[in-house]
């Protein structure tokens, strides 16, 4: 997973937006974000997709102990 943080002085998003995704072992890689001059293009499914991962990710990354 890769993760966008926006910077635009006030982060209006304020956190981290999951974008990519790769698993080379099945030749997966999905981006579900493209940032042109600083605009960001989304596949709003896709990354939705990406989000909802991330988040299951996340959270059992966290019940596993290894963040707070």
């Amino acid at each position: 997973m890769l993760f966008y943080f926006p910077d635009d002085g006030i982060n209006k998003l304020q956190g981290a937006i999951p974008y990519s995704y790769q698993l080379d072992a099945l030749g997966i890689y999905q981006e579900s974000i493209e940032i042109i001059n600083g605009a960001l293009i989304m596949n709003s499914s896709l990354q939705k997709q990406h989000a909802d991962f991330a988040s299951m990710w996340l959270h059992n990354i966290k019940e596993q102990g290894f963040i707070k």
